[in-house]
This record gives structure tokens, C-alpha cells and sequence, in this order.
């Protein structure tokens, strides 16, 4: 289920120096819309073109059918319609394996589309800046991170 998934996200680790893989997960969860979809795209679209601003858009459907090739390409043609909207996209699929540190991050059932504010993720990712959160990032993953939003916004 999605909500494990952000119950996983949410644990504070040690082997990230007590932090969460998502230290605003839960934080936020009251300002998130999850959407279960079997039409990424469409659903995905609306939400761009929305007025709303949840601090998260949750899109969730089947691996199969919304591959991880799917959701890059899907995220690399929005790229620029998201931007022009102050939002980011990125996506997540059980066979995109990512870790901080020795932690896989990725979810293991769903193909996933998130899309936030982007002016305000920079804020809080400036915010974990000040602890020593990154510093369990290894430098590529940091970089295909924060470092490529932050440029797409702007601030580098």
C-alpha cells in the first residue's frame, strides 16, 4: 500500500544520523493529495494545471503499465510546463533503485509521480542544509537531486 510506502519514508534511521529518507513526509501528509490512477498522464496533467498548490501531488498507479522509462519520459517532456508553474517533477518505480547511504529510498510496488512547489522544496531543502542530512547523500544522487532543481529554479 502507498501509505506503507510513506510510513517507510517517515522513519527517522540511524544510518542516516537519525533523519528520515523524507524528514517532511509526515509533516506534510495533511497537505498531500495521493492520487490512485490507472492514467498517470492524464491525472498528472490536471495537476499541472491546477490553481491548487498541495504541498504534494501523489500520482500512483501500476509499475507495468507506467515504467520507470515512462515516467522519465514523462518527466523530462513536462519539465519545462511544470517550471513555468514554480513546480517540480520527479518520479519513483521499484526497479529505479536509489539509496542514501546504505538505505534504499524507492518504493517497491508503484510506478509514482510527485509534484511539488518548487520555490518552496528549495526552502525546505535549504533548511536540511543546515543539518548534516546531506552528508549522507552520495555526491551523484545529491547532484541529480537538489543540485539540478535548484539550477532548474534558478538559485545555482
Amino acid at each position: 500500500m502507498i501509505k506503507d510506502y510513506i510510513e517507510y519514508i517517515s522513519l527517522k534511521r540511524k544510518e542516516l544520523g537519525g533523519h528520515a529518507i523524507c524528514p517532511f513526509a509526515k509533516r506534510f501528509l495533511d497537505k498531500t493529495v495521493i492520487i490512485e490512477s490507472q492514467d498517470l498522464e492524464k491525472d498528472a496533467i490536471k495537476c499541472l494545471e491546477s490553481d491548487d498548490r498541495p504541498m504534494l501531488w501523489m500520482i500512483y498507479g501500476c509499475p507495468n503499465k507506467f515504467n520507470k522509462e515512462w515516467l522519465s519520459f514523462f518527466c523530462d517532456k513536462h519539465k519545462n510546463k511544470a517550471k513555468a508553474k514554480d513546480l517540480w517533477l520527479i518520479w519513483d518505480h521499484p526497479d529505479q533503485v536509489n539509496k542514501i547511504g546504505s538505505v534504499e529510498t524507492n518504493n517497491k510496488e508503484y510506478g509514482i509521480l510527485l509534484i511539488q512547489p518548487l520555490t518552496e522544496l528549495n526552502e525546505y531543502s535549504d533548511k536540511l542544509k543546515k543539518t548534516n542530512y546531506y552528508e549522507f547523500w552520495d555526491k551523484k544522487y545529491y547532484n541529480s537531486i537538489v543540485s539540478d532543481r535548484q539550477k532548474d529554479n534558478g538559485d545555482c
